[in-house]
């Protein structure tokens, strides 16, 4: 019985590595990002974006980068309990997740 618990967890080890390149990937192939359709609703409400200023939000969300440095900036960080920061509530994720996860 000990044996075959250890060779599904080890079994269990690649796939959630597979699993979570295939949704990294699958997150990534539409065009744009979430940052080009913010950027685009700040225009249409009038307010003019400078590119110095798309460069820099462009680095600090680290899509300037790779895809595959992406992808593991993205896993450190959710091994590490960071899960980051909602662009849409303006809040962190883990907050987000504490408030609505007891419902």
């Amino acid at each position: 019985m000990l044996v075959y618990i250890i060779r599904r967890v080890l079994f269990f080890i690649p796939l959630l590595l597979l699993l979570s390149i295939v949704s990294f990937i699958i997150i990534q192939l539409p065009p744009g990002d979430f940052l080009t359709t913010y950027i685009m609703g700040l225009e249409r409400q009038g307010i003019e974006v400078r590119e110095e200023e798309i460069i820099n939000l462009k680095r600090l969300y680290g899509l300037d980068k790779p895809m595959y440095v992406q992808y593991l900036i993205r896993m450190r960080n959710l091994l590490s309990g960071n899960l980051g920061r909602s662009l849409q509530w303006n809040k962190p994720v883990s907050e987000i997740l504490a408030e609505r996860l007891p419902l």
